[in-house]
């Protein structure tokens, strides 16, 4: 489990300069910066961000850097699985919210929380969905499912049965059909949950998710996956933390491109640089 302050330190030190990991993935990646961090986040923005892109619609530029490069993401907390801390395992959340994404990303966040439920103890109420209209792609229709992840079985249609349009549909569909350790010993789904904009972001869709519940709960655990879960945490916190406890967790980064894990460190220097503007006001 992650705090905001640890992410922050992560990447930058108490006098705003990049920690070592950052400043040599500035370095190896040739990104000129004045050494603030306004200066940082304006050409990382410029150099990595993806504008307009989902996670998966990236496409891999930076291959050859991978040997060099993991090591030092490792180090900014972004390769390893991320877990509810010990002390916290006998907390039951009150719901337990999976990040939308790519079929094969929802899979995996959905075998995570149920190995979390099993094997760490990890408790919650109920599970809602958070998801956008987003069409889906060829290679997401429900036929293509795994048939297990983890151990974690999954009932795959047959190609003519999986009708399926959108990404919050196919996400109530993989979580109909896993077959999870936890599904008879909570409530039912949460529902309903954030059907965001096709192109909508996650700050954008866990507003949605806001609008659709006047009855808040008071502990929230997001389920992500590597490299976005420090990212997503920072937009949690950001509108939930004056509302609720909010803890974010995810599973180990599993062939994600380099391209893709600087968009995600590029979105996430953008967060920490607006958490330190609204410390100075």
């Amino acid at each position: 489990m992650i705090s905001l302050l640890e992410i922050i330190d992560r990447f930058f030190k108490k006098d705003g300069k990049p920690t070592e990991p950052l400043k040599n993935i500035l370095e190896l990646c040739q990104v000129k910066h004045n050494g603030t961090l306004s200066g940082i986040r304006d050409a990382t923005q410029k150099a990595w961000y993806q504008k307009d892109k989902l996670h998966f619609e990236i496409q891999e530029r930076h291959s050859y850097l991978r040997e060099v490069a993991m090591p030092l993401f490792e180090k900014l907390g972004m390769v390893r699985s991320v877990h509810v801390s010990k002390e916290k395992k006998f907390v039951k959340f009150d719901v337990a919210l999976i990040h939308g994404g790519s079929l094969k990303a929802v899979q995996k966040r959905v075998t995570f929380l149920d190995l979390e439920w099993y094997a760490n103890e990890v408790r919650f109420k109920t599970v809602g969905l958070i998801g956008s209209r987003r069409q889906l792609k060829e290679s997401e229709q429900l036929h293509l499912m795994e048939p297990v992840i983890w151990g974690t079985k999954f009932d795959v249609p047959a190609k003519d049965e999986s009708n399926v349009n959108t990404e919050f549909e196919m996400m109530c569909e993989v979580y109909k059909r896993a077959h999870l350790i936890f599904r008879n010993k909570i409530s039912p789904i949460l529902g309903p949950s954030a059907i965001a904009k096709a192109d909508a972001d996650t700050e954008e869709t866990l507003r949605e998710w806001l609008k659709e519940h006047s009855s808040f709960p008071t502990s929230i655990l997001f389920i992500s996956s590597q490299p976005f879960v420090q990212h997503q945490h920072l937009i949690a916190e950001k509108i939930l933390k004056d509302r609720c406890q909010v803890v974010t967790i995810g599973c180990q980064a599993y062939d994600i491109p380099i391209t893709t894990f600087l968009d995600t460190l590029a979105k996430t220097i953008y967060e920490i640089h607006e958490i330190a503007l609204k410390k100075r006001k």
